[in-house]
């Protein structure tokens, strides 16, 4: 039996990454304000003195003698006193800056989506592991979200993440409860033959077009923009279409619970007095820097992160 090791990684390289891509953008104005500067001080120098105008003809010059160089290098040479360079350093600071772009936001859009569905900011996550990220899978069983629900005094939503293809290529779901659906969507939740799909716009559909979905046919019920994810297309679906349309009723779990509200001490003694063991309590701001979160029976509150923000007004309940 042949073992393939997993392939190694850098821990921290995406901070370093995201550092000298914040660097380059805090010092590029005031290089650029540096160069516009010693240009104009060449212009003015030039047209006031013989000297200088001389000196600013004779950098334009094209000197011949060098032919008895090697090819390569007088390419080199070329390259680095014409506009190669610049021209080479400009794409690799636009192609740093939008993979950085990408490894540190891509992978959150479509729960950013989703966030923004339900009611927006402030939020807390419940999970399963307080090290669950949104590539890892985590179980809620129903049950354990009704005991939430009914006794939180803040909006909760229960929400599913599934990896469903859409017209054949890769994509990723969040199924959010039936009525929330319907008031973001527009479209009522009905049987499977007319099912609809919120999706985004690299699937390139629009509203009242057909895509399949793991092979079922979903007309299209809104687009929304940027919010695929880096290398996936992303949907929105309600947990009835998930349940009966796609999965034949076999996934009843949720991902997730998320709770409108920001006062983790809160969100924690409800998780811990409703009974539902294991689950964890995760601030939004510790969930997109993969930082763990805190299981239920912990009682380390000097450790709980978080601003306390106003409560969401909107009650939304749990729907299946």
């Amino acid at each position: 039996m042949t073992v393939t090791p997993l392939p190694g990684f850098l821990p921290g390289v995406v901070t370093v990454l995201s550092d000298v891509v914040a660097a380059t953008r805090a010092i590029t104005p005031y290089l650029a304000v540096m160069c516009t500067l010693v240009l104009t001080f060449h212009a003015v120098a030039g047209a006031r003195s013989s000297r200088a105008r001389e000196l600013n003809r004779l950098a334009k010059v094209e000197y011949t003698g060098v032919e008895h160089l090697e090819p390569a290098t007088s390419a080199l040479r070329r390259f680095l006193s014409g506009t190669g360079l610049a021209v080479l350093s400009i794409t690799l600071i636009g192609a740093t800056s939008g993979v950085e772009e990408e490894v540190v936001q891509g992978s959150l859009r479509p729960i950013d989506a989703m966030t923004d569905l339900v009611g927006g900011e402030p939020v807390t996550y419940i999970l399963q592991s307080p090290n669950v990220t949104f590539m890892d899978d985590s179980v809620i069983p129903p049950e354990s979200a009704d005991e939430v629900a009914e006794q939180a005094t803040f909006p909760v939503v229960p929400f599913g993440k599934h990896l469903f293809n859409i017209d054949d290529g890769s994509a990723i779901q969040v199924s959010i409860p039936d009525d929330l659906y319907a008031d973001v969507s527009g479209r009522p939740v009905a049987g499977c033959s007319s099912a609809s799909v919120i999706v985004d716009d690299t699937v390139r559909a629009s509203p009242g077009d057909h895509v399949l979905v793991n092979g079922v046919l979903l007309r299209v019920a809104r687009v929304d923009d940027g919010i695929a994810q880096m290398n996936r297309s992303v949907g929105v679906l309600s947990h009835s279409t998930v349940r009966d349309c796609l999965t034949a009723g076999q996934q009843e779990a949720y991902f997730g619970v998320i709770a409108l509200t920001d006062d983790i001490d809160a969100v924690r003694r409800v998780v811990e007095s409703a009974g539902p063991d294991g689950l964890a309590v995760v601030s939004a701001e510790d969930f997109a820097v993969n930082k763990p979160g805190f299981l239920a029976g912990q009682r380390d509150a000097a450790a709980l992160t978080g601003h306390r923000l106003p409560l969401a007004v909107r009650r939304v309940g749990v729907s299946r």
